[in-house]
């Protein structure tokens, strides 16, 4: 089994788009997903040797961290502006 971790990027109709770390994009049907999943969340999957996804999992954890990091950011970003 191989680990991936991504983001969900959006929600279009049916459909979720999950950004992995590597860049990669997945498209699957929203009813993959856990009932609670909203864009943003930082998701784990797991695939299979095939390359099959086997689960999604949703990481709060991770989900709060990434936040946070982006909160810094754009802290930073409007704290230090040009002259």
């Amino acid at each position: 089994m191989q680990e991936r971790r991504g983001v969900i990027d959006r929600f279009e109709g049916d459909l979720a788009a999950i950004v992995f770390d590597d860049n990669q994009r997945l498209d699957l049907p929203r009813d993959q997903l856990p009932r609670n999943a909203r864009a943003g969340d930082a998701i784990i999957a797991m695939f299979d040797t095939d390359d099959a996804l086997v689960s999604i999992a949703i990481d709060a954890e991770d989900t709060a961290a990434r936040k946070a990091r982006v909160k810094g950011l754009l802290n930073d970003i409007f704290k230090h502006k040009p002259e």
